[in-house]
């Protein structure tokens, strides 16, 4: 591996090369596809069930921002501690990361099981969607196999061993859609069928990923891990590498409760008729926003290692024709994206919406006005990752957390005022437009003043995964 991230890749070589994060980003969206397509079709109440998945969750993208915040920043620091040849304490350090996980999974499910009625109405539920919504969060119940899931797939790559991790997803994938099937149509379980098909995917990486670090002997592996004192140094710095990255999982959790109280209460002000109904609508278009920006986030995250050498090389000249490159791609990608979304968002619905005609009619209009958002998103995505492969997480930080907070935030509650659940449909394409407009000044500042390829500092945390050991 140390040598294929040296090379100066082509585009074409570049695409290849980014491939397995791409189809393993894409792999992890349809987890939640899989179950709408299998609630929406099989399971009796099924907008209500679908608007039970979508409320419910924020309370599981919870679990994913802590498994971002310690697979992304610990990743950093292991594979820092590797290349300086400590190996020891990479591993102590990672497997003081992984029992974190794992203790603070648990409290996780101590606090939904404790207080489930009070979160279940907090994060939008009514009268009618609570016993559904109660039913999903069984999921809950595989917490820290989630979180595992989650950590494992950054550390195999800093392993070596990318592919393993994305045979472990594809295989995910295809126990989950068994299990649905099973559950939900064999056996008639409902959500509680399509909660635990979800949860028996998660298992799958999570329990390779402990056989393999607990076996790999020449490695990054399980150890003691007690690293003389430094314990809170080192989860300190694995949080704060990490934080950009979980405030975007948490922002993603805001907008979407967002979401759900406001639709309820347009439905209680009689702005439209039913808020299920609006609920479930709105799940259908961000399924389709899940397995596109997938497609996204798998690119960054694949050409990051190349662009991490490439920065610690001072190699500025490729830097700049990879990131031009990039960004073409991109666009051509979101045209297409775009029109597709347009072109198909009948046919998209129908598959989710069933008999309901309002479901159906109410996911058409808000996945064609959704769409725009298309256009910006993947620009959005890629430049975060671009800066944040060259150690630029300031501005990787402010990208991102202004784009999933402050500015859709804002949109959601400007535009609801303004338009009502027209706005709620539009909001995230404003807050998206707004942000390639900061994403594209940026750019023409840091060039006009040469600060965008800024030569790196001995010592910096580059995040290159190390597969010394390929």
């Amino acid at each position: 591996m140390a040598k294929s991230i040296s090379k100066e890749y082509k585009f074409g070589g570049l695409l290849k090369f980014a491939l397995p994060s791409v189809i393993m980003m894409m792999f992890m969206s349809l987890y939640v596809i899989v179950d709408g397509i299998f609630v929406s079709n099989f399971v009796p109440e099924k907008n209500n069930a679908l608007a039970a998945i979508n409320i419910i969750y924020p309370s599981i993208t919870m679990l994913f921002s802590i498994a971002v915040l310690i697979g992304t920043g610990g990743t950093a620091l292991v594979s820092k501690q590797m290349g300086e040849g400590n190996m020891e304490k990479a591993n102590k350090t990672f497997s003081l990361l992984v029992i974190t996980a794992l203790l603070i999974s648990s409290i996780y499910i101590g606090v939904i099981s404790i207080f489930a009625d009070p979160i279940v109405k907090m994060l939008g539920a009514n009268d009618v969607t609570a016993p559904l919504c109660k039913e999903y969060m069984i999921l809950l119940a595989f917490a820290p196999f989630i979180c595992l899931q989650g950590i494992y797939q950054s550390f195999f790559v800093t392993a070596g061993k990318a592919n393993l991790g994305l045979i472990c997803i594809v295989a995910a994938g295809v126990l989950n859609v068994f299990f649905d099937w099973l559950f939900i149509v064999v056996l008639n379980f409902g959500l509680t069928g399509a909660a635990l098909a979800t949860g028996i995917g998660y298992t799958v990486p999570s329990i390779v990923g402990t056989i393999f670090f607990f076996t790999n002997k020449n490695g990054l592996r399980f150890t003691s891990p007690s690293v003389k004192g430094e314990n809170t140094s080192l989860l300190l710095k694995t949080a704060l590498n990490g934080s950009s990255e979980m405030a975007i999982s948490i922002s993603t959790s805001i907008v979407t409760i967002l979401f759900n109280n406001l639709i309820m209460s347009l439905e209680a002000e009689g702005t439209i008729p039913s808020g299920v109904n609006a609920i479930a609508a709105i799940t259908i278009v961000m399924y389709a926003q899940f397995l596109f920006s997938s497609f996204f986030l798998g690119y960054s995250m694949g050409i990051a290692p190349i662009i991490g050498y490439q920065y610690g090389a001072d190699n500025h000249s490729y830097l700049k024709k990879t990131f031009s490159s990039s960004i073409i791609f991109v666009f051509i990608c979101s045209l297409i994206m775009t029109g597709l979304s347009i072109l198909c968002a009948s046919h998209i619905t129908s598959i989710f919406a069933g008999d309901n005609q309002q479901v159906y009619e109410l996911g058409v209009r808000a996945m064609r006005l959704f769409s725009i958002c298309y256009l910006f998103i993947g620009v959005n995505i890629v430049s975060s990752g671009l800066f944040t492969a060259v150690s630029d997480g300031i501005t990787s930080g402010i990208i991102s957390l202004l784009r999933t907070g402050v500015f859709a935030v804002s949109s959601i509650f400007l535009l609801e005022h303004f338009l009502k659940l027209d706005g709620l449909w539009l909001a995230l394409p404003l807050a998206e437009f707004i942000t390639t407009i900061m994403v594209l000044t940026i750019f023409l500042v840091k060039t006009k003043r040469k600060t965008l390829f800024p030569k790196h500092k001995k010592g910096d945390i580059l995040p290159v995964p190390c597969e010394r050991n390929a």
